[in-house]
């Protein structure tokens, strides 16, 4: 089967995530499609375990990072659009990061505390992160009186496909919230992929509530509940918990490039962080952005309708219950299906994802949190 997929990869030009051994390498050589040249990735150790990383390389297998060498958005984009790397595709649960402080900054399983981090239900959209973007944890919010959280900024694409752990795909921000998580502020860009059906109807924020109504309370309950089953208190959210407009998403994403520039020029402090040169490598490339270059197109993972990791989840929950009952925060029900999570259809959203969502998924996990049953 490993092999199957690492053939069917090879001719795709896609991402594997199959299982590898340290000794046994799995790279995915440079492919054309429709006569454009596509990036790599290179992926050590095994899936699952502390010695998994994912690379970025370019066409002569020199490592590259996905922080750092990829353009914070495609040449000649419209205003608002970014390439987006990700991290968690649709429907996963385990905690896939970039990994900030380490060499080439590969794509990595976090671990706290010795053991890997997995949520305790998936998480129903694309996660990602924009890169050359970085959250100051030494500059605080005039207003919400925080710090960064010290990572690139998070992206969370509504699309209805499933995007491959390290693809980099183009994507329309539409609003952004402000999460408090711990004291830190952690933006949340919310975005949908250009090539997905949806995108063309939306262009702002006020058109997601409109034409996928629950989106956007799902996935601010769903970051405000995620950590619960640990024993971590809510995650809070600023300006009033509204996800503020694309507008204000263009200025924060422009606020942390300009923070990622003097992180990479040595005007802030490092610290831990892999900031290396892209001189550095044996092969440097160039842009009018200051990444790869702009003859590369960024590397497109092949979508498809639903995460393969997903398909015995999604039994499960059908196997336990059909629908979930979601209480709104306004105190009215609605019925909605588990499988349309998150895939940016109209009234297929849920108004609410909390601790009782986790508990369904995850027969077993931890009570939830004190407090009067919705």
């Amino acid at each position: 089967a490993a092999a199957e997929r690492e053939r069917n990869a090879r001719q795709n030009g896609a991402h594997v995530c199959g299982r590898a051994s340290a000794s046994d390498l799995v790279a995915i050589g440079a492919a054309r499609r429709g006569g454009v040249a596509l990036r790599s990735t290179l992926v050590e150790g095994e899936v699952g375990t502390e010695t998994y990383k994912n690379y970025l390389v370019d066409d002569a297998g020199a490592k590259k990072s996905y922080w750092h060498d990829i353009p914070l958005s495609p040449e000649g984009a419209a205003a608002g659009v970014y390439n987006m790397v990700t991290e968690i595709p649709k429907m996963g649960t385990a905690k896939m990061e970039v990994a900030t402080k380490d060499e080439s900054n590969p794509i990595v399983q976090d671990e706290k505390k010795g053991k890997l981090r997995f949520y305790h239900g998936p998480i129903f959209w694309n996660y990602g992160c924009l890169p050359k973007t970085w959250e100051n944890p030494n500059d605080e919010h005039p207003e919400l009186k925080c710090f960064g959280d010290n990572d690139p900024i998070d992206v969370v694409e509504i699309g209805s496909a499933a995007l491959e752990e390290g693809s980099v795909t183009p994507v329309k921000a539409l609003g952004v919230l402000a999460m408090i998580d711990d004291g830190e502020l952690d933006w949340k860009v919310i975005a949908i992929a250009e090539t997905d059906p949806l995108a063309a109807d939306l262009d702002d924020i006020d058109d997601v509530e409109a034409k996928c109504p629950g989106v956007v309370s799902g996935i601010r309950e769903w970051f405000r509940w995620y950590k619960t089953p640990d024993d971590k208190p809510l995650n809070a959210f600023g300006f009033d918990e509204t996800c503020l407009p694309k507008a204000k998403a263009i200025e924060v994403i422009a606020e942390t490039h300009a923070a990622w520039q003097g992180l990479r020029e040595g005007t802030i402090d490092a610290g831990k962080l892999w900031t290396a040169s892209s001189s550095s490598f044996p092969r440097p490339l160039a842009s009018s952005q200051g990444g790869l270059s702009s003859s590369v197109e960024p590397w497109r993972a092949q979508t498809r309708p639903d995460s393969s990791r997903s398909s015995s989840l999604s039994a499960s929950y059908r196997s336990n219950r059909r629908f979930l009952r979601i209480a709104a925060w306004n105190g009215q029900s609605q019925r909605t299906s588990p499988a349309l999570w998150g895939r940016g259809l109209p009234g297929a959203a849920p108004r609410r994802c909390g601790a009782e969502v986790f508990r369904v998924l995850r027969p077993g996990a931890a009570a939830r949190p004190p407090g009067p049953r919705r």
